[in-house]
């Protein structure tokens, strides 16, 4: 009998082939899967999962595709696995679906190091590679953004119940005012440390006055849910998660930091001010008019050892998070792999 950690390592394993099947296929490669699942031939351990051909050349790659729901800053290879891979398939892609950022990490097997004895590849080093530089038929703007928006809403439909899914029809007469009444009266400063900014209806169009209803309506069930007392504090962990999943949200950019701590590292007084100077600093970097390679050059520039950091997925509870370097959760925000972002213009 097959154990509950192989079902869900098969599980996790087809959610990453299916990732990359889509993405390829929609772009016009031929996918085929070939993993040991599929086929019996030569040693079913060290075949790769598919086999992509292009649809002109004939061109073809094999890929050995992977897939973790927690610690993403990191997954595990063996290296003897690496080795087979390397003697057996030369030429084979490594390729790391990830969940929690929307990336697709690719590296030939002969790139990626063999160095660690325990497996452990970090997926902020300068070997990996976006989809798109080994398969050019790929494309970056806004084809790509909405195949992965639409995988993300068939997840999200299928894992959780959405409060509303609307396409863009009106509701009733007076819509408009009616949405604006009630972000008037359900407006508290305190959404802001949630990362709800003050609304400003004029500059609205209608579907950003829903989202904006919507997320102030997931915030009012999480504390209802928490039994959070009027005059108590936002628990902003748990309210972010329970936001999540209320909104059919897989957790994406979402990123908890320490300020306390980061002042501490960097021998700042930890003051009122300093925290809020800390917090400027990051949200400059973050959402400043710098290019993303830019924006990594100077990420890479940063201290390490600063584990004051937790990228928040509302499916692993707060306790099981583990902590990471602020460096390295900026380098994963902000990575060339990820499949909603356009680099190409900064290459």
């Amino acid at each position: 009998m097959a154990s509950k950690w192989f079902a869900e390592n098969v599980f996790k394993g087809r959610i990453g082939e299916a990732i990359v099947e889509c993405l390829l296929t929609e772009f016009g490669y031929k996918v085929e899967r070939i993993g040991n699942e599929q086929t019996n031939l030569g040693n079913p351990e060290s075949m790769p999962d598919l086999k992509v051909t292009h649809p002109v050349n004939g061109e073809h790659w094999l890929l050995k595709v992977k897939y973790r729901s927690a610690r993403p800053d990191k997954f595990e290879v063996r290296p003897d696995e690496l080795l087979r891979y390397r003697k057996e398939h030369p030429g084979t892609l490594l390729a790391f679906a990830s969940p929690w950022d929307g990336s697709i990490y690719c590296a030939k097997v002969e790139e990626v190091p063999l160095s660690k004895s325990d497996g452990d590849l970090s997926l902020t080093a300068e070997y990996w590679k976006p989809i798109w530089h080994f398969f050019p038929l790929v494309k970056q703007g806004e084809q790509l953004k909405n195949v992965w928006k639409n995988f993300q809403h068939v997840m999200a439909t299928y894992g959780t119940r959405q409060i509303l899914n609307r396409e863009n029809k009106t509701l009733w007469d007076k819509e408009y005012e009616a949405l604006d009444s009630y972000l008037e009266d359900t407006w508290d400063p305190e959404l802001e440390q949630l990362g709800i900014s003050h609304p400003k209806p004029e500059q609205m169009t209608l579907e950003e006055r829903w989202e904006r209803v919507r997320e102030i309506a997931a915030v009012g069930l999480a504390l209802e849910l928490l039994e959070v007392a009027e005059n108590d504090d936002i628990p902003t962990t748990e309210t972010l998660q329970i936001m999540d999943k209320v909104l059919g949200r897989k957790g994406e950019q979402r990123l908890l930091i320490n300020l306390e701590h980061m002042c501490a590292a960097q021998g700042i007084a930890v003051t009122p001010k300093n925290k809020m100077i800390q917090a400027d600093i990051v949200q400059a970097l973050m959402l400043g008019s710098f290019s993303d390679a830019e924006r990594r050059k100077l990420i890479r520039r940063m201290k390490e050892g600063l584990e004051v950091a937790y990228l928040l997925d509302p499916a692993i509870p707060f306790d099981k998070t583990d902590p990471i370097d602020l460096k390295t959760a900026l380098l994963l925000l902000s990575t060339p792999c990820r499949l909603d972002l356009d680099t190409s213009k900064f290459d």
